[in-house]
């Protein structure tokens, strides 16, 4: 996939939160606002524990198969990039991690 498409897909996802983020009710402002506050300062590694702990719990709660789950470094991939390999059964994924914001 060459840059151009990768940052058109990008710029198209934060159009997408921005859009879901207008669209919340100002009564849940609170609440969300309790909610969102651990997250303020959360770094990548600290997103790549968060989300391997969502996934870990998902499976586990859905009766799914259990995933395996190690972070780029981990895994041995020759980047600078944060982000987690996920494998379930033959399948696998990798989940780059970028704070936008």
């Amino acid at each position: 996939m060459s840059n151009q498409a990768e940052v058109d897909h990008d710029e198209l996802a934060r159009q997408e939160l921005e859009a879901g983020e207008s669209d919340d009710d100002e009564s849940d402002d609170d609440e969300s606002d309790d909610d969102e506050s651990e997250f303020i300062n959360m770094d990548e590694e600290e997103f790549e524990s968060f989300l391997t702990e969502a996934i870990g719990e998902y499976a586990e709660e859905n009766s799914a198969p259990s995933p395996r789950i190690v972070d780029f470094h981990g895994a041995g991939l020759l980047t600078k990039n944060h982000g987690l390999v996920v494998r379930i059964g033959e399948a696998e994924f990798q989940v780059r991690i970028v704070r936008s914001r």
